[in-house]
């Protein structure tokens, strides 16, 4: 996946998400930059992230039953590449899957 990364569209990812989920609870795994953060510590720098997309995330992973495999290394996957104040890192990248 290749997440909207204007906040406007945010929401037709995880409709995007939600249209995937099918009904035969056939294994699934969904890999890539959803544009997105989970919770205010995966970002560092610049503005608050707003609640409302961390909740409309948490809330597809939920109703879609996938879960973050986790990662090794880096826990920010994006940066603006600027330095001090002005520097900016994300984790939106990642990798999700049903238990199946």
């Amino acid at each position: 996946i290749y997440g909207y990364s204007k906040e406007y569209f945010k929401r037709h990812n995880m409709e995007l998400l939600n249209s995937f989920k099918g009904e035969d609870n056939t294994p699934w795994l969904c890999c890539g930059n959803f544009n997105v953060v989970l919770n205010q510590e995966e970002k560092g720098g610049g503005n608050l992230v707003m609640m409302n997309q961390m909740l409309m995330f948490a809330d597809t992973l939920d109703t879609c039953d996938l879960c973050d495999l986790g990662f090794l290394g880096n826990r920010f996957t994006w940066t603006n590449k600027r330095r001090g104040k002005d520097g900016i890192l994300k984790r939106v990248h990642r990798s999700v899957a049903n238990p199946k």
